[in-house]
């Protein structure tokens, strides 16, 4: 059984070429032209997207490393009074 990635492009190509030979080669033009369009418009998506979820991550660790340090010396931080300190950086990195 063949991918996914190697038969789509087969089916989307042998359905252009049906369109062209029962219709007009005008459509088969215009659908390819469509697809086309469609495949730039997902690649740019997909990269921003990409771009978007890295910087997710990158504030998810930043999140997280504070949340980890608040609980590892949670003694240090009752024993000095530095809830309120921790708290307002664990704010400002969920506001972000």
């Amino acid at each position: 059984m063949l991918p996914q990635v190697v038969v789509a492009p087969i089916v989307s190509l042998f359905s252009i070429g049906l369109i062209s030979y029962f219709y007009k080669v005008e459509y088969g033009l215009i659908t390819l032209a469509f697809l086309a369009v469609l495949l730039v418009m997902q690649f740019l998506t997909g990269t921003g997207i990409k771009k978007l979820k890295r910087t997710e991550a990158k504030y998810t660790d930043e999140r997280l490393k504070l949340i980890t340090d608040m609980v590892t010396g949670v003694r240090t931080i009752k024993c000095y009074a530095w809830e309120n300190h921790y708290l307002e950086k664990i704010t400002s990195a969920r506001n972000k």
